[in-house]
């Protein structure tokens, strides 16, 4: 996997004068040491392959002179990784020593420790651990080549918690697992981690012969907007082997990306030699330690990294002096390019343009912006018990209906705070079953001092969920339905307005000249974040800003984020598009549920497509038919002998899933958005419950060895395929696919869970 750190490779404070001068770190802030290059797995995408290469384990007297010279120096972090460090047999011995010397020190991992490293890890605490999981059990054991390798690795996070020690559980996202993250995230919150780091495949070591394992343009995408949307609830952050990402950078870091390789953090290899980043290659060696003091190599070394200068494609782009040539490591490829994901024209060659699209798709959920005070040696549990949000609240109770686990609500709740009261009675099941009372009940819940998107989106559940039962909503009066429209307007203006605020906030860091900035979510990771250290600000965010730019006028953060929001609202991923179709002809075949609708001579009037949005009220003026086009990805046979230049395509492996829905409403009435999903569920049932069964049925084997076409992803008007989830969950599982699979292991609680997931997700928005 990528690594993780406590501190970051780039997040340092205090360091802004030197800095801003030279281009780097006047002491690294972060070093890694390969422990070893063992390892009882045997993972696809190793790096460490190369024992037979000279790559022998480091002497235990240098490594007590390497943590003096770390001691010495004065680093914040020395970083233990591999291999499998935990595989050094006088991993022990190295501990004691770095405990002596009051090294902070870190650990990355996928194994458990054995009791003797246990006790003495418990007397010498890492500041922070990272372990890889990488999916739920099959596709984890299957990827790391290793039976048992799951339950070794969730056993670890569970000890590592038990030291006090902050855990994150670290993903390496491959065309594999890709299809998993719903559920691996549950498995990483209810595991216990504090939270989740995304990373992406680089072309180093066995990854370098296996281009079927990397992510298509569409894949990549779609992983963008997932890490973006379960930022909302809980600690996730992409790693930095993506690179820059223009506008979206808001949408997976805390702080815009500054490849730290060489400028603020080193690898030491089990040789001595010191690189800027992860890798085994020799040739990017700044010295050795065997033969000069890692203070010299660092001060002198990495030269050709710091003055960095754009060449070749880079030169003759717009968005160098931002990018820096993205992550070293995928430089070094070739394969550090990632535009063709995120590129929008001329959009970022302006003040103005910069502030909206850097800003606009920040939405982390916990948007309290009150300074944070504590001493910086405050312990984890002091942290820990710093005032609970809504967001924690509401991400526990979904958890909890995945898991059957039963989280009580956090301490230190405000009991004066409307939002409290609400989220209870939802959890408690007491909200009131009268649909006026209960819109009032979700009213005073908007009165909340948070700013939870998270809330915003479990009012609307609140409103919308008794919606779906066509039966129910018939019995709706007049002034029952005028309440549910008033009190949806109400909902989307709170979004509305809550997210500027949290848009404020959030984009200090991207726009800041010169102001102090706290870290929103504290991230650990080698991408950029440190450990919560509450009194601390980090000025080098500033560095970062006029390093690309240059000195400028700082631009008005609510005016920016204000011209984003207006144009892309909240849960736009959740909009409902369609083409109104001629009554005359679709009419007649709207309620049917053969294949007629995806005949090429379907007559599609002239007017202009149609999005109906969560919070939407639709009322046409006559009957009409609405055609909504629901796509996705089939994945089929697994790609061979892709091309670095294929790499970013789509088609890998894939062919689109396109099937039109037809769906007739009534003239005169209205549709609330979960009404138009009711309607087209009653109408269109076998149709999509056939492809919800599929998508939710699709097994690891036979994703894994891509041998029959599965159901992956559905990416465009997804939702129609709600209710059948709904029904699936009701059923206990009992739907499978046509033809049910040969798998044993496919059974009817494994498709209870998969739907459980959908449905889960699909109301956290």
């Amino acid at each position: 996997m990528g690594t993780h750190s406590q501190v970051g490779c780039h997040r340092i404070s205090h360091e802004s004068e030197f800095f801003a001068k030279h281009g780097y770190l006047e002491v690294p802030g972060l070093v890694q040491w390969m422990a070893t290059l063992r390892c009882g797995l045997s993972c696809e995408h190793c790096l460490a392959v190369s024992h037979e290469a000279g790559f022998g384990d480091m002497p235990i007297e240098r490594v007590r002179g390497l943590i003096d010279e770390v001691a010495t120096m004065g680093m914040r972090e020395f970083l233990v990784t591999g291999g499998e460090p935990l595989a050094r047999p006088d991993l022990s011995e190295v501990i004691e020593y770095v405990g002596s010397r009051g090294v902070n020190w870190s650990l990355n991992t996928a194994a458990m420790p054995g009791a003797s490293l246990r006790e003495v890890m418990a007397r010498h605490r890492p500041g922070f651990v990272a372990v890889s999981l990488d999916g739920p059990k099959q596709v984890h054991d299957g990827f790391r080549g290793k039976a048992g390798a799951y339950e070794e690795a969730t056993e670890a996070i569970r000890f590592y918690k038990s030291l006090g020690v902050r855990v994150c559980a670290g993903t390496t996202v491959t065309s594999h697992n890709c299809d998993y993250l719903d559920e691996t995230f549950h498995l990483v919150v209810a595991g216990g981690a504090d939270q989740w780091g995304i990373h992406l495949l680089v072309p180093e070591g066995k990854a370098a012969d296996r281009p079927d394992l990397f992510l298509s343009k569409s894949q990549l995408k779609r992983l963008i907007k997932f890490v973006a949307r379960k930022r909302q609830y809980f600690r996730v952050e992409m790693a930095d082997e993506i690179g820059y990402l223009g506008y979206l950078e808001p949408l997976v870091r805390d702080i815009p990306l500054s490849c730290g390789a060489g400028r603020a953090q080193c690898v030491v290899l089990p040789d001595g030699h010191v690189v800027p980043c992860t890798t085994l290659d020799r040739s990017c060696s700044a010295g050795n330690i065997h033969e000069r003091p890692l203070a010299r190599i660092w001060a002198e070394g990495f030269q050709d990294l710091r003055s960095w200068r754009p060449e070749g494609k880079c030169a003759r782009c717009d968005y160098s002096p931002a990018c820096r040539g993205g992550c070293w490591l995928q430089r070094k490829s070739g394969t550090q390019c990632f535009k063709e994901v995120w590129h929008v024209p001329g959009a970022l060659k302006t003040a103005a343009g910069i502030a909206i699209c850097l800003g606009g798709l920040a939405t982390p959920g916990n948007s309290e912006a009150a300074p944070m005070t504590q001493p910086a040696n405050a312990s984890l549990a002091a942290a820990a018990a710093a005032p609970a949000t809504l967001d924690q609240a509401i991400m526990n109770y979904y958890v909890d209906q995945v898991t059957g686990l039963t989280t009580p609500l956090p301490t230190g709740i405000d009991v004066n705070d409307p939002g409290w009261e609400f989220v209870r009675d939802f959890k408690e099941g007491t909200l009131p079953q009268d649909m006026s009372e209960r819109c009032l009940a979700v009213r005073n819940a908007l009165e909340t001092q948070q700013r939870s998107l998270s809330l915003i989106a479990l009012s609307w559940r609140a409103v919308s969920e008794p919606l779906f039962d066509a039966n129910s909503t018939a019995e709706l009066t007049e002034a029952q339905r005028q309440t549910i429209g008033e009190t949806l307007a109400t909902i989307s203006q709170k979004a509305q307005q809550w997210r500027l605020d949290i848009f404020e906030q959030n984009l200090d860091p991207y726009l800041t000249s010169g102001r102090q900035t706290y870290p929103s979510h504290c991230m650990a990771s080698k991408a950029g974040g440190a450990v919560c250290i509450y009194d601390e600000t980090y000025y080098l965010s500033k560095d970062v800003n006029q390093e690309r730019w240059g000195v400028r006028a700082e631009p008005e953060t609510r005016e920016a984020a204000e011209a984003y929001v207006l144009e892309h609202h909240y849960a736009d991923q959740m909009d409902l598009t369609c083409i109104p179709a001629t009554a005359s002809r679709a009419r007649a075949i709207a309620v049917t549920d053969d294949e007629s609708t995806t005949r090429p001579d379907i007559e599609i009037s002239n007017a202009e497509s149609i999005t109906i949005g969560v919070f939407d009220v639709i009322k046409p003026a006559a009957d009409v038919v609405l055609v909504f086009q629901l796509e996705g990805d089939i994945k089929g046979a697994s790609p061979t002998g892709l091309s670095d230049e294929e790499l970013l395509k789509d088609g890998m492996g894939e062919s689109d899933l396109s099937t039109a829905i037809t769906v007739l409403l009534q003239g005169g009435r209205e549709y609330t958005y979960a009404e138009v999903l009711g309607t087209a569920y009653q109408q269109r049932r076998d149709t999509l419950l056939r492809i919800a069964s599929d998508w939710v049925s699709v097994n690891w084997i036979t994703l894994w060895n891509q041998n029959t076409p599965v159901v992956t992803s559905v990416y465009r008007n997804g939702a129609l395929l709600w209710p059948a989830f709904k029904e699936i969950i009701e059923s206990d599982g009992v739907i499978l696919t046509n033809p049910p699979s040969e798998d044993p292991r496919e059974n009817h609680s494994v498709i209870y869970r998969q739907a459980m997931l959908k449905d889960t997700d699909f109301w956290m928005f």
